[in-house]
């Protein structure tokens, strides 16, 4: 974020010193202090550099908002994670399960698994923040009581 300010800033104080210059330049020009051959070469050439700055203006603006909405996207999902298992079907559920989990490992009656990115790191921030077990990074906890593939019995 502090990147991203600091482009903000530096597209928009390059962008106001060259409109700056511009301004300066057609004054010059009416003073007649430069011909109209370099006065058009010169005021073309801020022309071309203005247009770059708001190209990449626009480009950190859409590259904001995406990430804006693909940190919400996530935090919704990873806040919603229990209610969207629940609801599901069963391919649902296993179609979640993969877009969640990588590295899957059954090991006896023990499963062992990692978070695709990013949700590892909203359970790590989440972990960090609430200083609890109930959200534990060795998922040891996660399923106790409750067997990795609880099955209905007949």
């Amino acid at each position: 974020m502090v990147f991203h300010k600091a482009q903000i800033n530096r597209i928009r104080a390059e962008y106001e010193q060259l409109k700056q210059r511009d301004d300066r330049l057609l004054d010059t020009y009416l003073d007649q202090g430069i011909t109209k051959d370099v006065y058009d070469k010169k005021h073309q050439e801020y022309h071309d550099r203005l247009q770059c700055l708001n190209i990449e203006l626009e480009e950190h603006t859409r590259a904001d908002y995406d990430y804006q909405t693909t940190v919400a996207t996530v935090l919704s999902v990873a806040r919603r994670a229990k209610v969207i298992f629940e609801s599901s079907e069963i391919h649902e559920k296993r179609a979640f399960i993969n877009f969640l989990v990588q590295n899957p490992v059954v090991s006896g009656r023990e499963l062992t698994f990692s978070l695709k990115k990013p949700f590892d790191s909203v359970l790590i921030l989440a972990d960090a923040q609430t200083k609890t077990t109930s959200i534990s990074a060795d998922r040891s906890s996660w399923l106790r009581g409750w067997g990795s593939n609880p099955r209905p019995r007949d």
